[in-house]
């Protein structure tokens, strides 16, 4: 598994401000994952985005500090994790791909300093919480 360097965690960081910087960022991510799949449109059909974009701003925070063995952080993601299992909301293993891909493509859009680099970092980032998700469904 890909270890994160303070150094990536800084550049994921950076790169997640200059996003947050845009009002419109989170609500753009929701915009292209639910566009990237019917079955993903019909588990958001009656969602309020504004609170989901707040609870994943939350999560995208959680998660770096979890990056950092942060026992509360390790928590929250257990939390989210038992809500998003086959006994709740049934996100399915394949969809954290199509979440992933979004993420990247409104992080592309958002970050005026978007490269190669910051797309890895970001995967690297997130690609041990999506694997956790898809280990507990």
């Amino acid at each position: 598994m890909y270890k994160l360097t303070e150094e990536a965690i800084d550049d994921f960081h950076n790169s997640l401000e200059r996003c947050g910087f845009s009002p419109t960022f989170l609500l753009d991510f929701y915009k292209n994952f639910v566009a990237s799949s019917p079955e993903i449109a019909a588990k958001f059909e009656k969602t309020n985005f504004k609170t989901q974009a707040r609870v994943l701003k939350t999560s995208l925070y959680m998660a770096m500090l979890a990056s950092d063995q942060n026992h509360e952080a390790g928590e929250y993601l257990d939390r989210i994790a038992g809500l998003h299992g086959r006994d709740a909301l049934n996100i399915k293993p394949e969809y954290y791909d199509l979440w992933l891909s979004s993420m990247i493509a409104t992080v592309r859009d958002h970050d005026p300093l978007f490269n190669c680099e910051i797309e890895q970092v970001w995967k690297n980032f997130l690609l041990p919480a999506i694997k956790y998700m898809k280990s507990r469904y």
